[in-house]
């Protein structure tokens, strides 16, 4: 009786091993960005460098300060896809501030998510404690949000201008105020 469960045992896993077979997998082919459909992002990003002022003047970051980033899910470009592609084809403006972005998409369209790296810098602001009429330059670090808009192939979307905002670094490197 044990001869026989041990021959059945032995045929039961050879059978199972047999039937249960491996299918071969197919390889992960990488996905095609079609770069002929795009839509066309355009904005403006400026900031207050002085605040002693009496009208603002918004000038525009260098370009050595600005980084701009642009992704778009590949499920918006390709049906099917997944994952997160990174747009290359950005164009900054130095002089005026002025960025485009060619934004591979299909017909049935995506949201953009386009994101500014933050930098530092200084702003001229009024220093009340001295003089009224005393200034001084801040050290501190610009930052903003650009909207994330929703684009189809053939569209042009123009967004509206971002003001980047100031946040004074406590203390680092301020110098003693002007009067």
């Amino acid at each position: 009786m044990k001869k026989f469960l041990y021959f059945f045992c032995a045929t039961a896993m050879v059978l199972s091993l047999g039937l249960s077979s491996c299918v071969k997998e197919d390889p992960a082919r990488p996905l095609e960005v079609d770069l002929s459909k795009t839509a066309t992002v355009q904005g403006r990003i400026l900031f207050n460098t002085d605040l002693t002022l009496t009208e603002p003047v918004l000038t525009a970051p260098s370009a050595a300060n600005v980084t701009i980033t642009a992704r778009i899910n590949y499920s918006s470009i390709v049906n099917g896809g997944s994952g997160v592609h990174i747009i290359q084809n950005i164009t900054y403006n130095a002089s005026t501030g002025d960025f485009t972005i060619q934004v591979p998409v299909s017909e049935w369209g995506g949201t953009v998510t386009i994101s500014i790296n933050d930098f530092t810098g200084t702003q001229r602001q009024q220093d009340f404690s001295v003089t009224p009429t005393s200034t001084i330059v801040r050290n501190g670090r610009w930052s903003g949000t650009i909207s994330s808009p929703f684009v189809a192939a053939g569209e042009t979307v123009i967004l509206p201008t971002t003001v980047l905002g100031f946040t004074r670094l406590d203390g680092v490197g301020d110098p003693a105020p002007s009067h």
